[in-house]
């Protein structure tokens, strides 16, 4: 993005405080002005609703989704190459 190799950036990031690190990661590398989106879901094999179950406080990139029956969930999108990004 900032050397032009990428002209535009999809990220994808379902659980908050990652989105927060990488809000400020964006920001210390000067990229917020860049052409990126940072979409709030989590990309699947299929589409649907799964709870978010959250990394240790440590390693909070190994955050995981799955299934119970509750209302806390993550919106999942299916990513297909027919989809116009």
């Amino acid at each position: 993005m900032k050397n032009r190799l990428a002209p535009r950036a999809i990220l994808f990031e379902p659980d908050h405080r990652n989105r927060v690190h990488l809000g400020a990661n964006l920001l210390i590398n000067g990229l917020l002005d860049a052409n990126l989106e940072i979409h709030p879901v989590a990309l699947g094999a299929e589409p649907g609703r799964f709870r978010l179950v959250p990394g240790p406080e440590r390693d909070i990139g190994l955050s995981r989704l799955s299934r119970p029956p509750r209302k806390d969930r993550a919106t999942t999108l299916r990513l297909c190459a027919s989809m116009t990004l």
